[in-house]
């Protein structure tokens, strides 16, 4: 699914400098994450929406691959406000599809926007210095993901 939008102005913030809340099951929650704490140690990003149905297909993959990875590469799900999706929808998601990851939710689609996300879902790979290794974009079978999984670790 298509989804970018004209780049805002981010007044120059390093990505790694902002901060999203963390949505849970129950909705938006008190907590919320600064992205340079994504750094050191390997990670999958994953940009998504809630009313994404590849994103919903995937998510039964994505979370099959956390409860094997999880403990040696983060996972974070990236949430974007895209078409009407929210804290509230995101929230739903999470319980529908039972993932167990975090996600954070980038009101402002400013995260997306700096790692020049074109479609959802997309996997963004990071070494654990915070750099880009492999993006992998749509559905894709889970044996693909797992081997990106593979070199990170």
């Amino acid at each position: 699914v298509r989804v970018m939008e004209p780049l805002k102005d981010s007044s120059h913030t390093s990505v790694w400098d902002m901060t999203l809340p963390v949505v849970t099951e129950r909705g938006l929650s008190s907590e919320s994450v600064k992205l340079g704490s994504i750094r050191g140690r390997p990670a999958l990003i994953e940009f998504m929406a809630s009313w994404c149905v590849y994103c919903q297909r995937m998510a039964p993959m994505v979370e099959e691959l956390y409860r094997k990875y999880g403990d040696s590469v983060l996972f974070v799900s990236i949430a974007g406000s895209w078409r009407g999706a929210n804290e509230s929808t995101t929230a739903d998601f999470i319980r529908r599809f039972h993932t167990s990851w975090p996600h954070l939710f980038d009101r402002q689609n400013n995260v997306s926007q700096y790692f020049n996300v074109q479609s959802i879902p997309t996997y963004v790979f990071l070494n654990s210095n915070g750099e880009e290794v492999q993006r992998i974009e749509g559905v894709v079978p889970l044996e693909r993901l797992a081997s990106e999984l593979e070199r990170l670790r």
